[in-house]
């Protein structure tokens, strides 16, 4: 029997890129920013044993 595990997967904006806030003011710009995985979800995967 194979055991399953789910991993959620948060992205976050990369790190080498300035955050924009909306001209409004109500929050973080995220039209044409490069998003990557959390820390998190890499440690997890290797941890497990998923394929990245």
């Amino acid at each position: 029997m194979k055991t399953k595990a789910l991993v959620p997967i948060k992205r976050v904006i990369d790190y080498n890129v300035s955050p924009r806030v909306k001209a409004d003011g109500s929050g973080v710009d995220l039209a044409n920013v490069k998003m990557s995985r959390a820390a998190q979800t890499s440690i997890a995967e290797n941890y497990i044993g998923l394929p990245v």
